[in-house]
């Protein structure tokens, strides 16, 4: 039988920024306006490696033709893709580099680029499958989504189920797609971000924000009991 050990750990004296709640009803509307975009994406994506593939193997004018037709024909879909960060490396530096530029100047150690990123597109919406992804990847998004942008420009945090995933790496040609951000502005995306602006609430931290006189918030200890497992005893031989 395991004994239990009594230990003490620090807890945030503010409470934890919660993800907003999104209905089956309201995923379904969402999803019926982003899929779309996606498989415009999708179809660029397929397309040129089709092309690529039709170039290295046959090297003839022909396929020179045929990779000339789709830039004509898929430039929508080519330009809707400066406007993506597809999956999770590219969606949370660009939501760094964000939080970066609006960092007060006394806290900077080094250089950041935050004329840089004060030129980019700025993330309006961001899809993510928590059930998709470790909940290290997850836990601190919508404090870093908080800390890129002011309140009347933050980005809205979606959160998606599995199957909604599912649905939108098949529309793009993945096998995975846990995390999605869509840039303000973005070409053919309006209605998508209108509704999403209107129904999916804004991720509140009222010490960052400061929407109240400021206070003092005493540290918050926590009583853990730990079980602390026998060791069992080394057999010599």
């Amino acid at each position: 039988m395991s004994k239990q050990k009594q230990a003490y750990a620090l807890s945030l004296p503010s409470d934890q920024p919660t993800w907003p709640v999104i209905d089956p009803d309201e995923e379904a509307a969402i999803l019926a306006l982003l899929l779309p975009i996606l498989r415009t994406v999708g179809d660029h994506r397929r397309r040129h490696v089709e092309i690529k593939e039709q170039k290295r193997k046959t090297r003839s004018a022909d396929s020179q033709a045929l990779a000339e037709s789709p830039r004509r024909s898929s430039a929508v879909s080519a330009n809707i893709q400066d406007y993506l960060t597809i999956g999770f490396n590219s969606t949370t530096q660009k939501l760094q580099s964000f939080s970066a530029a609006r960092r007060p100047p006394g806290l900077c150690r080094s250089p950041t680029n935050g004329d840089a990123a004060r030129s980019a597109g700025q993330i309006a919406a961001v899809f993510v499958c928590r059930g998709c992804l470790p909940e290290i990847m997850t836990s601190s998004l919508p404090v870093l989504i908080a800390t890129a942008a002011p309140r009347e420009t933050r980005a809205r945090l979606i959160e998606i189920s599995p199957q909604a995933e599912a649905e939108m790496a098949q529309a793009v040609g993945l096998p995975r797609l846990g995390m999605l951000g869509l840039e303000a502005g973005a070409p053919g995306a309006e209605a998508l971000l209108r509704r999403v602006m209107e129904n999916i609430q804004v991720i509140d931290l009222p010490w960052l924000d400061l929407n109240s006189t400021p206070s003092y918030v005493a540290v918050q200890l926590e009583d853990v009991q730990r079980s602390m497992d026998r060791k069992q005893p080394i057999k010599r031989k």
